[in-house]
């Protein structure tokens, strides 16, 4: 049974949060250096929110393996833990009861359709098609509004442009790339769930590798520059299945590539933080 998974890049105010992370200057004098940890949480929801759709692409593709349900289990579980940290921080932090009640509302029924899909995968092979839309529309849903709170957030916070925004906004692509690119790979249609407005999986590869080189020729001091040494090389085993994504596919190799990939770019993340 062949599972209709919406492709997770993101376009209109959906994509907001990673598009206006781009090309803009760099908050001065006023920023509030109090949000970078509320700035962090809400943007754990949004990776781990991808991480998920990601993890279930992987269920549905390897027959169910147990480490691709315990994978799932624990990204799920994680996003628990960081919608219920940033829905606690952000009504101290300027953002509106009612914009944090809708996203918490939406990411928990994400998760509880994701656990639903998840446990009907593992019993009878394939989700209802119907959950999995319900479950991308309540991703949907939380995103427009995570999208709005993050940014201005991100803006107050003096992130804007720097290069921890984008360290950030490229972990959050390559989650999204691999997930489109594991759902192509398992579908048994040439064009799964895209419309002539999503982004193709090698314009988003050729876009990730012009942001990475960017985002590398401005990650000063050693870790940094041991820590973009390694994103580049592990980009370099994946970056022609992801251009060339049409062709024999890898979902394995590219699953496991931007597992590390992501996680090399959030610690990335957290030591160009120290700096800015």
């Amino acid at each position: 049974m062949t599972i209709r998974m919406p492709a997770v890049w993101m376009r209109g105010p959906v994509g907001l949060l990673v598009a206006v992370l781009l090309g803009l200057p760099v908050a001065g004098a006023g920023a509030d250096t109090n949000l970078s940890r509320p700035v962090g949480e809400l943007y754990e929801v949004a990776l781990y929110m991808d991480a998920a759709v990601l993890d279930l692409n992987m269920l549905l593709g390897e027959e169910q393996s147990k480490a691709y349900s315990d994978r799932m289990d624990g990204t799920l579980k994680k996003l628990e833990t960081a919608i219920t940290a940033s829905s606690a921080s952000l009504p101290n932090n300027g953002v509106s009861g009612a914009n944090t009640s809708e996203l918490a509302s939406n990411v928990n029924a994400f998760i509880k359709l994701a656990r639903i899909n998840r446990s009907a995968t593992l019993s009878t092979g394939a989700p209802e098609n119907a959950v999995v839309d319900e479950m991308m529309q309540r991703r949907r849903d939380a995103r427009k509004v995570l999208d709005r709170i993050y940014v201005d957030l991100e803006k107050r916070a003096g992130f804007t442009g720097s290069a921890l925004s984008e360290a950030r906004a490229l972990a959050l692509l390559l989650e999204q790339m691999a997930a489109t690119y594991v759902e192509s790979a398992s579908a048994a249609y040439v064009n799964p769930t895209q419309d002539s407005q999503d982004a193709t999986i090698d314009q988003m590869a050729k876009g990730f590798s012009t942001r990475l080189a960017g985002l590398l020729g401005r990650a000063k001091g050693e870790e940094a520059t041991k820590l973009g040494r390694s994103i580049q090389s592990k980009w370099k085993f994946i970056e022609h299945s992801m251009l060339n994504y049409q062709e024999k596919t890898v979902p394995f190799l590219v699953d496991r590539y931007a597992q590390a990939i992501v996680a090399d770019l959030v610690t990335l993340a957290r030591a160009l933080d120290k700096k800015e």
